[in-house]
């Protein structure tokens, strides 16, 4: 939907490559002993990338 939208390809590479990073990083950190805090946050990350998203998918649909 997202795609659909027309963002603006900079913010649009934007939130696909954080949140891919994210997700790249939360599953290092679920597979090695890296301490908790980190997977949380890159979790809580590709939250983020995902609500700015559907954010901008609802501002869209507005006019």
């Amino acid at each position: 939907m997202y795609c659909m939208t027309g963002p603006d390809e900079w913010w649009a590479l934007l939130h696909f490559r954080l949140f891919f990073a994210s997700r790249l990083l939360h599953t290092i950190c679920y597979l090695t002993p890296i301490r908790q805090p980190s997977r949380a946050l890159m979790f809580t990350i590709g939250t983020v990338v995902n609500i700015s998203m559907g954010v901008a998918v609802l501002r869209a649909g507005k006019y």
